[in-house]
């Protein structure tokens, strides 16, 4: 009932128990795969699982196929491949449009003009450092973008394309969204997508340590947020941390196998915020949507 509900690739309680793990830290098909990788020097990386168990059927005595069972590949994983003695990755991901101009491609194209003009906006501010450029990205973020969540409205998704045309949508996709306008040759702050507990949020690399970005949290949860659906002002309580969000915890043990980051570790910026905030959401021009239906 859950998964008719509420979609099949998302963690899952049954019966009390939670069934989830974090898609960035594991590869399917890998344990099968291993030997021929080591042998071959060479991974194939698919979306799907259904691709490795096709590829799996093609060449059975020579598979070299894993999947991260998403569209996007963590530096955990690719460290997985090296580990298992790739010296080529061949990424394989689903096309997302039959030809080139076609209706498709002309969508997402757009789109990626869209986000690389956002990339080149931040960037022009002249963020000094990693910290800097996070704290950057996430008064972006939290000035322009309302939560809502699956239950408020047939018409937010948890897309990227959601996030940066309607400025309103689920956490998957400010988690996206954050990964994208981050980890790039412009901005370049390694930067993934985690998910636990039917939550995503960010890790990102800065020096010796990895940090938890919830943007999510910055917008819903921070001490100037409205109603859990936007933030008047900027936040930083969920920036640059080690494990203080309970749906977080699921990460922890992956992140930092001997123990979590105190406060003390946490990196520190004076910050003054960049961009003007909303006093009502931005999404109220979307129909059938409930908070509208209280404002009302």
């Amino acid at each position: 009932e859950d998964a008719k509900n509420f979609g099949k690739y998302r963690p899952i309680n049954v019966n009390n128990t939670l069934y989830n793990h974090p898609l960035g830290m594991n590869l399917y098909g890998l344990n099968q795969a291993k030997e021929n990788i080591a042998q071959m020097k060479t991974a194939i990386v698919f979306e799907g699982e259904k691709s490795v168990l096709l590829y799996q059927s093609y060449f059975p005595e020579a598979n070299i196929s894993v999947a991260t069972c998403g569209s996007n590949i963590s530096m955990y994983q690719i460290q997985l491949l090296i580990d298992a003695g790739a010296k080529n990755v061949v990424i394989a991901f689903d096309r997302q449009f039959k030809e080139i101009g076609d209706d498709e491609w002309k969508h997402w194209t757009s789109n990626l003009k869209k986000i690389y003009k956002e990339i080149e906006k931040l960037s022009k501010m002249n963020p000094h450092n990693d910290i800097e450029k996070v704290y950057l990205v996430s008064d972006y973020l939290q000035s322009q973008v309302s939560y809502y969540d699956s239950s408020d409205t047939e018409h937010i998704s948890g897309l990227v394309e959601t996030i940066l045309n309607k400025k309103a949508g689920l956490c998957i996709g400010i988690a996206s969204l954050t990964t994208l306008l981050l980890n790039n040759e412009i901005m370049n702050v390694e930067t993934e997508s985690v998910a636990g507990s039917n939550h995503a949020w960010n890790k990102v690399g800065i020096d010796k340590y990895s940090y938890y970005v919830d943007n999510t949290w910055s917008i819903t949860r921070g001490a100037n947020s409205v109603n859990k659906r936007f933030t008047k002002d900027f936040n930083n309580e969920f920036l640059l941390t080690g494990s203080t969000n309970p749906e977080q915890t699921p990460e922890s043990a992956f992140i930092y196998p001997d123990k979590l980051l105190q406060s003390s570790d946490y990196p520190k910026l004076t910050y003054e915020r960049h961009f003007t905030y909303q006093k009502t959401p931005k999404s109220l021009s979307l129909s059938k949507t409930r908070y509208r239906h209280l404002e009302k």
